[in-house]
């Protein structure tokens, strides 16, 4: 049983690690530049697009996932902002450019 247990428990901690680690990356990492591409991140009861708009965002995503999309914001104050809309902000510098998206300094 113990056997069982610790294999349940190095599964659990590899999962763990496979799913928060990259999140808490891109989370702690600073945002980067104003007008640069920003990762919005919403509960599932919260629009990420409506939020990113609330707080002054254009919406730079090709398409929408379901708990997030990209936006770019034109003043430094954006992530307190978004905060109380109810959304999260990370770097997004990596998910546009994953994903083809060109911001406006024509990096891609």
């Amino acid at each position: 049983m113990n056997g069982i247990r610790a294999a349940c428990a190095s599964i659990g901690f590899t999962l763990a690690t496979v799913v928060v680690g990259p999140a808490a990356l891109a989370l702690s990492a600073p945002l980067g530049p104003v007008g640069g591409p920003v990762l919005v991140i919403a509960p599932p009861w919260l629009d990420a697009a409506a939020a990113a708009e609330a707080a002054g965002g254009r919406i730079i995503a090709l398409r929408e996932a379901p708990l997030a999309t990209l936006a770019v914001f034109g003043s430094p104050d954006f992530a307190p902002r978004l905060r109380a809309a109810g959304a999260f902000a990370a770097n997004g510098l990596v998910v546009a450019e994953l994903c083809g998206v060109e911001t406006d300094d024509g990096n891609r």
